[in-house]
């Protein structure tokens, strides 16, 4: 089952170059919105940050992921920041966005298990899959997800190969 689930899902991707402005913009729209009370958020985006070829709706839908979490962290509300810049690292140029809460923080107990598929810390109110699915998605993009949390919040931390200019 796990195979032909792996199949499907590359089946249905549709790569496109997408700006960075565009994904963040459609996140102001999401943070906007009323599934989002009493959290304060900032969006930014670095000059000069660049495209990524993705599926833009799993990309949405990492992002949607991320934010749920870190709304579910912060009952009594609390600050969500976004922020995308190109970094370079050894490997070439990535996109980098972080998502940062003022939460609770992860236990760190539960680090190891959090990209797990069906296992949740929310009792009765999560399904266990957001954060597996975050992963799997980063993953099939050729990016990584990581994560850092303590008592000031957590923040997530998406690299994606950024587009380049060929040079003339």
């Amino acid at each position: 089952l796990k195979g032909s689930a792996e199949g499907a899902r590359e089946l249905w991707q549709a790569f496109k170059d997408v700006t960075i402005e565009f994904l963040m913009g459609e996140i102001g729209q999401v943070l906007r919105g009323g599934t989002f009370p009493n959290i304060q958020h900032t969006i930014t985006v670095a000059p000069g940050a660049g495209k990524v070829s993705c599926d833009s709706n799993q990309l949405h839908q990492v992002l949607l992921n991320l934010l749920v979490n870190a709304r579910d962290a912060m009952p009594g509300g609390g600050r969500i920041d976004v922020t995308a810049q190109n970094v370079r690292v050894m490997d070439g140029e990535f996109v980098r966005i972080d998502i940062k809460d003022t939460g609770t923080g992860i236990p760190e107990q539960n680090l190891p298990r959090i990209f797990e598929p069906f296992w949740t810390s929310k009792a009765g109110k999560g399904t266990g899959m957001g954060l597996a699915i975050v992963k799997r998605i980063v993953e099939s993009h050729h990016g990584t997800v990581t994560v850092e949390t303590g008592a000031g919040g957590t923040t997530f931390t998406i690299c994606l190969p950024a587009l380049t200019t060929p040079a003339p």
